[in-house]
């Protein structure tokens, strides 16, 4: 338990001061950083595995101002013995403190730390447009086709209503069920470079045919997708959501970044906003980026070919924003 940086937020500061001098005595060897005033938190730019937070301070943390404190596990300590705020977990203030070095021995059980099983690191990508914008299929494939210069890259397409295959002029011969079927029926034996197409430079897996095929496809199935992708030893799987599948709230723990594409203006942006602090929750380690594209389909022709959107201006935005490591976009972390 050495080196557990927790990070505690709480007005009372003789509570804070008794509950420190616990955790410091508790042999453990925690690192505390400990705060009594809200402006002096604001002002944290660490990062930390732990947070004791009040609700005051936990607001706090969740407004984009305070973005910049990083917090793995926030635990919301409660003066009363009420349900929390929102979804959090909770302890109750005052009890045996020796429950709190319970609550934190449980955190690290439940999350333990481990050494990848596969020789590559795979960097998992999604990419959802809260309000759905127009463009976010070819953004993808044009950022994929980015990534692949950098690395062996995998996209998977997981809208309900795709039309990857009428915008690059080919029809796959798995679709995303026939690969969910094949990986059930080999097992072991699996291997998913054999169910992927090829195009400008990057593999992909093929959409589902019918909507309603994405609803069959459970969160076992899912987990086991992505360890499909390891084992495969993909540098860079981009991953574009439509509909958010079943098991979405443990797909996302695996995830290392999700890039929010919308449209400049505060009507856009409000659901973006929404679901990143939602899905900061969910795993407290992702990256989160917004990334305002302030195009629109309704230039394209009426065959709407990606090569012809690689070139105008879309290509130049995402080259100009992502080529060579570049992120010239709205991020938050």
């Amino acid at each position: 338990m050495d080196n557990i940086r927790i990070l505690i937020g709480d007005s009372d500061q003789s509570y804070v001061e008794a509950l420190v001098r616990f955790l410091l005595g508790s042999g453990e060897g925690y690192g505390i950083t400990y705060y009594t005033d809200p402006d002096a938190f604001d002002k944290d730019k660490k990062a930390y595995d732990v947070g004791l937070l009040t609700e005051p301070y936990i607001r706090m943390l969740e407004g984009r101002d305070a973005e910049r404190i990083h917090v793995r596990h926030i635990i919301q300590l409660c003066g009363s013995m009420d349900s929390g705020y929102r979804m959090y977990e909770t302890i109750y203030k005052f009890q045996s403190m020796q429950t709190f070095l319970e609550k934190i021995d449980g955190i690290e059980m439940r999350e333990p730390h481990k050494a990848s099983r596969f020789a590559v690191k795979t960097e998992f990508t999604g990419i959802y447009s809260p309000m759905r914008h127009e463009l976010e299929l070819p953004f993808s494939l044009l950022y994929s086709q980015i990534m692949s210069e950098k690395g062996k890259t995998l996209f998977i397409d997981l809208e309900e209503n795709s039309i990857l295959n009428q915008m690059i002029h080919k029809t796959p011969e798995c679709s995303l069920l026939d690969v969910i079927y094949e990986m059930e029926q080999q097992k072991k034996n699996f291997r998913l470079e054999l169910c992927t197409e090829t195009f400008n430079g990057f593999a992909y897996i093929g959409p589902v045919s019918n909507p309603s095929e994405l609803v069959n496809i459970v969160e076992s199935q899912w987990l086991k997708l992505l360890d499909a992708c390891r084992a495969a030893h993909y540098n860079h799987v981009v991953m574009l959501f439509g509909t958010l599948p079943q098991g979405f709230l443990n797909m996302i723990k695996e995830i290392d970044q999700m890039l929010l594409l919308g449209k400049p203006g505060n009507y856009y942006q409000a659901g973006a906003i929404q679901f990143a602090s939602s899905v900061k929750k969910m795993n407290p380690d992702i990256s989160i980026q917004e990334v305002l594209l302030p195009l629109s389909a309704g230039s394209a022709n009426n065959d709407y070919r990606f090569e012809e959107m690689m070139e105008g201006n879309l290509g130049v935005y995402m080259r100009k924003s992502f080529a060579g490591g570049q992120r010239n976009v709205a991020a938050g972390r």
